[in-house]
Order: structure tokens, then C-alpha cells, then sequence
């Protein structure tokens, strides 16, 4: 059974915080380090950051590789999709990163892996 993958947040209590969780692909950072994930949110957004919990690092690698030479495996552009949250923490339903030279890579949709084709990510004619 997969696991839920979640966004442990707390985003401001006003009309501008709840706007934004609830925005379909809001722009943040994604960052993985040491087998730690964060999504971080920055001006001119707002600033918020929050753990994500129950991503699969073998799903994930499958469809957004990791950066090399570092302990830092991921630090890319994303957009996401939240559910609705309860006491911060809000199922991911969409998580799409960006990469240089190949542009949004899905990893999640309707709070499921992608399924992946590398045939047809690679050679797409």
C-alpha cells in the first residue's frame, strides 16, 4: 500500500495563507537533503516552509532524478496542489518539478505516482 504523501505546514491564518494552500500549482522549492524533504515558499508568495512525509525515494528517483556529487539530491522549482489540511498537515495531490533541458517532470497527480514511460520521455517521437 502506498503512503500518503503530505505537507506539514503552517500557513498564515488569513485570506492570503489560505488562497495560496488552496491554489491549484502554487510555486515553491522543492529541496531533499539527506533523505529530508522540504517545500519552500518565498517572496513574493508567502513565507512558508514545511516538511513533506511519506515520499518514496525509489518513486521519486524513478521520476525526477537526483542531482549528483552532492547530499543534496533535489533542489528544484516545483509546482503543487494541496488537499484540503487538517492541524497543518495537507495531502499532496500534485507535485511537478522542473528541470533544465526537460522541462516539468510530474511525479504526483490526484495524490498518485505518475506512472512512467521513459521510452517516451526520452525519445517522444
Amino acid at each position: 500500500m502506498t503512503q500518503v504523501v503530505q505537507l506539514k505546514a503552517t500557513f498564515p491564518d488569513n485570506l492570503r495563507g489560505r488562497e495560496t494552500a488552496a491554489t491549484v500549482d502554487f510555486p515553491c522549492r522543492f529541496y531533499r537533503k539527506a533523505g529530508k524533504t522540504w517545500l519552500i515558499l518565498a517572496p513574493p508568495m508567502i513565507e512558508v516552509e514545511g516538511v513533506v512525509t511519506g515520499i518514496d525515494a525509489h518513486e521519486l528517483e524513478i521520476r525526477a532524478p537526483s542531482l549528483v556529487g552532492t547530499d543534496i539530491s533535489h533542489d528544484l522549482m516545483a509546482l503543487v496542489t494541496l488537499g484540503a489540511g487538517v492541524q497543518d498537515v495537507y495531502p499532496i495531490l500534485s507535485l511537478s518539478l522542473f528541470y533544465p533541458g526537460l522541462g516539468w517532470l510530474s511525479v504526483l497527480e490526484n495524490g498518485a505516482y505518475v506512472d512512467f514511460d521513459m521510452e517516451a520521455r526520452f525519445n517522444p517521437d
